[in-house]
This record gives C-alpha cells, sequence and structure tokens, in this order.
C-alpha cells in the first residue's frame, strides 16, 4: 500500500507539474524550471521506489523475502554513496558484473604497468566508472541524454574519490545539500527529452 501511495498519489501528482514544465521548458521562467527539476527528483524516486515496495510487498504475501532497493539516497553524503542507496538491486549488478570486471582488465594492460600503482589504480577507476556509468545510462534508453546522465554521475564519482579527503571534512549536511545539489541537476538529463 506504502508503495502503491508512492506511485500513484506522489510520483503521478508530481508529474501533473513537472511533464507540463518540461514539456516546453521555453514556457515556464528559471525558477519553475528549477522547481520543476526538484519535483522530478522526488517523483523519479517516489516511482522507482514506489513500483519496488509494490513488488517487496506482493513477494512478502508470498512468503518471499526480497531486498531492499532504496535506502534513503538523497540523504547520501557523496556521489558514490548516492549510488550505493539508489536502486540498489541494479547499481549492484552494473558493479558486480560491468565495473569489477572492467576494472581487472584496464588494471592489466601493459602500457598501464609503467605506472605508478596509484596512477594504475586512478586510470583503471576511471576508465572502468566513465564506461560503467555510460552504459548504465543508455541502459535507461538508447538516447544521448542518458549517456551524459551516465557520464554526468561518472564524472562525479570521479571527482569525488580525487578530493575526498577535502570533501569529508565537510559538515555532513553541507555534503548531503550539495550532493542533493549534484543528483538533482544529473536528473535534467534524464528527464530532458533533446
Amino acid at each position: 500500500l506504502w508503495g502503491f501511495f508512492k506511485k500513484v498519489i506522489i510520483a503521478d501528482g508530481l508529474a501533473l507539474f513537472v511533464d507540463r514544465i518540461y514539456a516546453d521548458v521555453s514556457v515556464g521562467s528559471g525558477v519553475s524550471f528549477v522547481l520543476a527539476t526538484v519535483l522530478f527528483s522526488f517523483q523519479i524516486f517516489c516511482d522507482f521506489s514506489g513500483y519496488t515496495d509494490i513488488a517487496i510487498g506482493a513477494a512478502k504475501v508470498m512468503g518471499y523475502d526480497l531486498m531492499d532497493n532504496f535506502r534513503a539516497p538523497y540523504l547520501a553524503k557523496s556521489i558514490p554513496e548516492f549510488w550505493r542507496r539508489w536502486h540498489i538491486s541494479l547499481s549492484s549488478w552494473f558493479q558486480d558484473y560491468l565495473f569489477t570486471p572492467l576494472y581487472y582488465v584496464f588494471g592489466k594492460f601493459k602500457s598501464l604497468q609503467k605506472l605508478s600503482p596509484q596512477k594504475k589504480h586512478l586510470l583503471a577507476f576511471s576508465l572502468s566508472t566513465i564506461i560503467g556509468l555510460s552504459l548504465l545510462g543508455l541502459w535507461h534508453g538508447a538516447n544521448w541524454t542518458f549517456l551524459f546522465f551516465g557520464l554526468y554521475h561518472g564524472f562525479f564519482i570521479i571527482l569525488y574519490y580525487l578530493v575526498r579527503k577535502k570533501w569529508d571534512k565537510l559538515q555532513g549536511f553541507v555534503r548531503v545539500l550539495f550532493t542533493f545539489v549534484i543528483s538533482t541537476f544529473g536528473w535534467i538529463f534524464f528527464r530532458a527529452e533533446s
């Protein structure tokens, strides 16, 4: 019932405003576009987590326990943490079957063997992240916007690990706020049609 509420009442209710603004961005103001983008963050969360809750509840009725798929992703303190909390089954599948194998393949490239272990790791990690997140974006649809969505998140994951020591010194609420802003801006690529 909670899943149905999130999907039908919250997500579908927010879609009325979001769809109108995104249908013709020239009609709205900057403020309405920002508001529509923030509301889309909650729309897509309630949509995806709503149908997941429906599946978890239906499985429970039949005696099966399914894993949680969303763990308060908008309270994440970094983009990597966001992806550990968002659509966990999909994210972990990409982690296990795409990112990790790519990382090991790139790590064995002869051209990387001459580098220091830190540089070798950074290059293998960066290539695996960019390819993995790009494919995760394209998994949602064969459109440039989904590719940019994946590249965008891949860039911020790499950036986080490059500035991690400084980032982790920020206050927790500041990291949550920045992570929410970064992830919300990324939804523009996911939602936009061009």
